[in-house]
């Protein structure tokens, strides 16, 4: 629809209306129709299924009449009831009506009673018996019945003579109540569908007939209407519109210097069009007066900005206009000059003059009386960059000296680093000799504790020996008091035998003769007493003369104890200081150790040194043709105050080259430890001593 023009909008619109009233119009009386026949239709169908229902209940009341009638009888004749009864049956079974009616009768288990036209159905049990709907329909027969002295109608489906399918079929059935008998007779009412179909077949013909009818109708009406329609729009819109567009489209072009004047639209109509003419000419008049003050403006605008390429930011914009944008542009115009001017200078050429002598690295010019901050920043700029560039010169020549005398220092220090190396190989020398002569020693003395360890042995051995000695004279000792007390009871005995002896000399020489025999045996007892006391003064001299040397051994043993004593503490601090000495022995060579590591980390941080030495060399050469850099820079530009600093120019960098030289050490003799004297322990076989 935004594609299309408002005459076509309008047509779309209009046509659009007529259309939609139109099929409204013809959709409403189309469901009137359908609804109407539909009501018809259904009105016929119930009409003629109530008009069925109520035949079969007259048909069933005739059967029910006849059956009253043998009642009646058989209540006057009781003994031939169940004759009346066949009789009955007989009459119902004979009656027919229309074209193939016919009656049964069943009774409310169900039984069959009678069936007009299939006697096989006499007697039978009907309970099971359902339609293909499901439909037990005796047993509904039964049901419906029940109480009901009016009956009722049964509906379901039966097969039927000359169709495939079952069809639909109503029986109305009766009870009567004497003889339990249940009166039904039956029709089918497929034919009533058949009728109600061809029924609603041509009703729909003939409601598509008037349809279309009514279709074609509408649809000249609706021609007619567009046509008149069309025609009074084109008179008072569309002619209106396409004057109205052509004036504007002139305006538009007057607008885009297309052309250089423009007509005025036909406002003469009192319509909304001829509303919105009137205001366009207003419009146009404005803006007509619009377009010469805004030329005049844009020509004002121009000649600014020829000024301002000039290079001249001191004009400014004369002409004004009521075009509120371009009267804002005027301003906002001369506001950015204005703050150009200040923020730049009035005359940007001065600007350009000062940053051309800048890039040709003069920057001794500057702008006379600024009045914009970017001059007065180039000027700041300008004193900022000389004073930069004096002092980068200075800085220049001062880290060159320094550089130099970095370079003399660097070579002080590598001399040094050598010459330390070479002492320290020294002394690594040194200590490894001193390291072997403790090792040497060490070994000494710790084959010294080992004698020292067999000596305070054979002292405690001494000792214990010297110890039984003097224990073994004891022992002897106490024997030999016991032997000088037997031996005194043998003199003693001695001098008792001899008193006896004695006495039998007198006795026998009182006897005479007959004592010479006995005398005899005197005398020989007193000379054995005799012997005995002799042998026994001999003995005590020698067990006297063994006392004395058994107590002068003991006391030789006790002076043997106490002299192992002294030898074995003088042994204990003998082993002590070896101990001492093995430790310190020990510690110096853990020392020595130690000091051959700092040695080794003193050399390789002498190395380290040398290495460093050669990195500052490289850093110093590197520093000086840095410093050679900046004063050769700070040289090509031109700035104030320049000559008023020594620079010292150098047209190349000597190299010195720091490597680490090995100065050669001294050669150390090394002397052969001094071997120590070990002392044999002497052994003699002189009483099991051993003598050192």
């Amino acid at each position: 629809m935004k594609s299309l023009s408002i005459k076509a909008k309008l047509l779309a619109i209009v046509i659009s209306s007529i259309v939609i009233v139109s099929m409204i119009i013809l959709v409403q009386s189309n469901i009137a129709l359908y609804n109407t026949s539909g009501d018809v239709t259904d009105k016929f169908e119930k009409d003629a299924y109530h008009s069925k229902e109520a035949e079969l209940k007259s048909y069933v009341e005739i059967a029910i009449k006849t059956v009253e009638a043998f009642y009646k009888r058989a209540q006057n004749d009781p003994e031939n009831t169940e004759s009346y009864k066949k009789a009955a049956l007989d009459a119902i079974e004979s009656i027919r009506y229309g074209k193939d009616g016919y009656y049964w009768i069943n009774d409310s288990h169900p039984n069959m009673v009678m069936h007009a036209i299939k006697p096989a159905l006499n007697g039978k049990d009907l309970s099971k018996v359902k339609d293909p709907n499901g439909v037990y329909l005796f047993v509904e027969m039964a049901k419906i019945t029940q109480g009901n002295p009016k009956g009722g109608l049964v509906e379901y489906v039966w097969p039927k003579p000359g169709f495939e399918k079952p069809q639909p079929k109503f029986s109305y059935v009766m009870k009567f109540e004497p003889w339990d008998w249940v009166i039904g007779t039956g029709a089918y009412v497929d034919n009533i569908s058949t009728s109600i179909n061809k029924m609603k077949n041509a009703t729909e013909e003939e409601i598509f007939s008037t349809m279309i009818t009514n279709i074609v109708i509408i649809f000249i009406i609706m021609i007619i209407l567009a046509f008149i329609m069309l025609l009074i729009a084109k008179k008072s819109i569309f002619d209106p519109l396409e004057n109205f567009q052509n004036g504007l489209l002139n305006f538009f072009k007057y607008l885009n210097k297309e052309q250089s004047n423009v007509d005025m639209l036909d406002d003469s109509s009192k319509d909304e069009i001829g509303t919105m003419s009137k205001e366009v000419n207003q419009n146009i008049q404005k803006t007509q007066s619009l377009i010469e003050q805004d030329a005049a403006l844009i020509e004002d605008v121009k000649r600014v900005v020829e000024e301002v390429k000039a290079g001249h930011l001191d004009k400014k914009i004369s002409k004004t206009t009521q075009n509120e944008a371009l009267k804002e542009l005027q301003i906002i115009f001369n506001e950015m000059l204005e703050i150009m001017e200040s923020n730049v200078h009035n005359d940007i050429n001065e600007v350009n003059k000062v940053l051309s002598s800048f890039k040709n690295r003069d920057f001794r010019t500057n702008i006379q009386n600024p009045k914009g901050e970017v001059a007065k920043t180039l000027n700041e700029l300008s004193e900022i960059i000389n004073k930069m560039l004096l002092d980068n010169l200075t800085n220049g020549s001062t880290m060159n000296e320094n550089a130099e005398m970095l370079r003399s220092n660097v070579e002080k220090l590598s001399v040094s680093s050598n010459q330390q190396a070479a002492s320290l190989e020294e002394t690594a020398a040194a200590l490894e000799e001193i390291t072997g002569t403790i090792t040497n020693t060490s070994g000494n003395i710790a084959q010294m504790a080992t004698y020292t360890q067999e000596l305070t042995g054979s002292v405690k051995t001494g000792q214990n020996l010297a110890s039984e000695t003097t224990s073994s004279m004891e022992e002897i000792n106490e024997q030999t008091e016991l032997i000088a007390d037997a031996i005194t009871v043998i003199d003693q005995i001695a001098f008792q035998t001899n008193i006896l002896s004695l006495n039998a000399a007198v006795e026998a020489a009182t006897a005479g003769e007959a004592g010479k025999g006995f005398a005899v045996v005197a005398a020989e007892v007193r000379n054995l007493a005799s012997r005995s006391a002799e042998a026994a003064k001999e003995i005590k001299t020698i067990v006297e003369n063994a006392t004395e040397k058994a107590n002068n051994g003991k006391a030789i043993s006790q002076k043997m104890i106490e002299g192992y004593d002294g030898i074995y503490a003088k042994v204990q601090e003998t082993e002590s200081l070896i101990n001492d000495i093995t430790t310190a022995s020990k510690e110096q060579t853990t020392g020595i150790a130690q000091i051959n590591d700092a040695v080794a980390q003193l050399d390789k941080a002498t190395q380290e040194n040398a290495n460093v030495a050669n990195n500052t060399s490289d850093i110093a050469n590197q520093t000086s043709q840095m410093a050679m850099n900046i004063v050769n820079e700070a040289n090509k530009s031109e700035f104030l105050n320049k000559t008023s600093v020594k620079t010292t120019s150098h047209s190349h960098t000597t190299e010195v080259n720091y490597s680490t030289q090995k100065v050669a050490p001294k050669k150390v003799e090394k002397k052969e430890p001094v071997q120590t004297r070990v002392i044999q322990a002497e052994k003699s076989n002189d009483d099991e001593w051993e003598t050192f």
